[in-house]
């Protein structure tokens, strides 16, 4: 089943996850080659508060969600998280994100999406990659 993928479109099936909701990932712009995010900052994302740094595990699930996002809005379709790498390359603060996505291949069954996280002076905070299993109209699930 095929969905609708402008912003505000594809902004109501992320908030329809109730985990996506909470991370507060808001879609900001579709664009041809690359679909961009904001994150608001919230208390419960530091990891690390001595030091006042974000937990790596927001850092990854924002890739995750942000790649899979991003491939939505190219294909139209529920799709399905196969792998997800992450190289943080220095500590973030508690602040806005701005995260950009950038479908790298897409596939008859699989894609593949890069992900770059920046802090609101345009720093790179963490980058990383997901492939995804595309699911046809005769399946519905990797195991079908």
């Amino acid at each position: 089943m095929t969905f609708g993928t402008s912003v505000e479109e594809l902004q109501a099936r992320l908030d329809a996850s109730p985990f996506n909701a909470w991370l507060g990932l808001q879609i900001t712009n579709i664009g041809t080659e690359f679909v961009s995010f904001r994150v608001p900052p919230r208390p419960e994302f530091m990891g690390t508060k001595r030091l006042g740094r974000m937990h790596g595990g927001v850092l990854t699930a924002l890739i995750d969600a942000a790649a899979g996002y991003t491939l939505m809005a190219r294909v139209g379709v529920s799709i399905t998280s196969v792998d997800v790498r992450v190289d943080f390359h220095q500590g973030a603060e508690v602040e806005t994100l701005l995260i950009e996505g950038a479908v790298v291949r897409l596939g008859r069954k699989l894609a593949c999406v890069d992900v770059r996280i920046l802090s609101a002076a345009n720093v790179l905070i963490a980058s990383g990659r997901g492939t995804f299993y595309i699911p046809t109209d005769k399946s519905t699930s990797p195991a079908s």
